[in-house]
């Protein structure tokens, strides 16, 4: 099982966050065997609340969901691997997914990619800087992110951990994204899939495009392809009035019309780009949708492109004359061809997302810190009022005041300093020379300040 061996420990205050995720994207599967990991928004929440049920929430105390066209990843925290070890949480969350009888289980298992700790936190902030995108640098996958953080942060399946990890990330990714040249030599989709139609059709820019789905990236396609001059855009969907929503949200001047899908289908004939992407389990577009369409072209190309998983169009069709079919895997094909300039870039980010998680380890060690100060300083409010009290008592039975301020005053001084130089025994056993030496500097420096 690749990637697997990790320790997740359950940690004290200030040693490596307890965190951990698992996931599963394109870069391990082709994009059409990530289908069943696609996992719909509403279907979200509940395999959540299933994970954390099933590990008894003592096991695991939070998680975050996230979900995009080609990847799937789970991050927990509270993490408690003496109770469930990270294979048992992999085999776990592949169950509630694909049945544990499906031939592809053990293909997934071996597919699955483990991070914890800090390790975590890096992979966190590659996602969301674009990095680990099918096209890096894409735009969209922050707010991806930031949709799977307040959708557990809505179902109250988030703690103070990820909480923190979460609001760290998005806040430093959104810096990163504008300090370095990520967003600069961005591709998308769209981009890759115009790249496409023109290997297709001499003057793409004059084809009747058909857009199918109402999304996000659906409006993001339909203004790309307007921004690069295609004249003849139509937009369809299962949901007429979400159709109509976003066709006057987008405002392009190319999108000249809009269809309900039914009608959409039987004039697709009409169309010579169809770019469908849209959340449907099963195929919108079907073998006898594009025969139907090709006999009506007079042998003129159909240029069909899936952004969907899982499918929207029946692979079949790629049989049929004239048609050219092409999905996520193509398209990431040629974006990859087109991201040269984005090496640079990514050897960028990296170097800021290592400043980042150098941050994100101070931040939790100064809160560490600020655990053990609390701690101490009740812990001496405790020896104070014990000696106060102990005091009081002696000066009631009749002892001499200057005798209970020198017994108060030798009883705070062994109390209060007892765990400090058990404290300084540890750390020269320890070897810790260079915090002894900062404690004899501040030491040095307490003694001019009272003189």
């Amino acid at each position: 099982m690749p990637n697997h061996s990790v320790t997740a420990d359950k940690n004290s205050a200030g040693d490596d966050p307890n965190i951990l995720v698992c996931g599963i994207s394109h870069r391990e599967l082709a994009s059409h065997k990530l289908a069943p990991f696609i996992i719909a928004a509403d279907d979200r929440p509940p395999l959540r609340k299933a994970l954390l049920e099933q590990t008894g929430q003592t096991a695991i105390g939070e998680a975050v969901l996230l979900v995009t066209c080609n990847r799937c990843e789970i991050y927990v925290a509270g993490y408690d691997a003496e109770k469930f070890s990270p294979s048992d949480f992999a085999r776990q969350f592949v169950s509630l997914i694909v049945e544990p009888t499906s031939e592809d289980d053990q293909g997934y298992m071996n597919s699955l990619y483990l991070r914890s700790n800090f390790d975590a936190v890096t992979h966190l902030l590659r996602v969301a800087c674009g990095g680990e995108s099918m096209i890096p640098g894409e735009s969209q996958i922050l707010g991806q992110v930031r949709t799977a953080y307040l959708d557990s942060q809505t179902h109250k399946h988030l703690g103070s951990d990820l909480t923190h990890l979460f609001n760290f990330v998005l806040n430093s990714a959104k810096n990163i994204r504008s300090k370095t040249n990520i967003n600069a030599h961005s591709s998308s989709f769209a981009a890759a899939a115009i790249r496409l139609i023109t290997h297709v059709f001499k003057n793409p820019r004059e084809q009747n495009v058909l857009f199918v789905g109402t999304g996000e990236m659906t409006e993001l396609n339909v203004r790309q392809f307007s921004a690069r001059s295609f004249n003849h855009l139509t937009l369809t969907g299962r949901s007429p009035d979400k159709v109509k929503k976003l066709a006057s949200l987008v405002s392009a001047p190319a999108l000249k019309m809009s269809l309900e899908m039914s009608e959409a289908l039987s004039r697709l004939h009409e169309y010579d780009v169809v770019v469908t992407c849209t959340a449907s389990e099963t195929p919108i577009i079907q073998h006898e949708h594009v025969a139907n369409a090709i006999a009506k072209r007079n042998n003129r190309s159909l240029c069909l492109i899936d952004m969907a998983l899982p499918r929207d169009i029946d692979p079949s069709v790629v049989n049929l004359d004239d048609v050219y079919l092409f999905n996520l895997d193509d398209l990431g094909s040629v974006a990859r061809e087109m991201q040269d300039a984005h090496k640079a870039s990514l050897r960028e980010v990296d170097d800021e997302i290592e400043k980042s998680v150098n941050d994100y380890r101070m931040q939790l060690e100064s809160a560490a810190a600020d655990t053990y100060i609390k701690m101490w300083r009740a812990s001496a409010e405790d020896i104070n009022r014990d000696a106060i009290a102990k005091a009081h008592k002696q000066l009631n039975a009749g002892d001499k005041p200057e005798n209970v301020v020198e017994d108060l005053s030798g009883q705070l001084t062994n109390k209060l300093l007892h765990p400090v130089t058990e404290l300084i025994r540890r750390i020269v056993l320890d070897g810790g020379g260079e915090s002894l030496k900062r404690l004899e500097d501040i030491l040095k420096n307490k003694n001019k300040d009272s003189k």
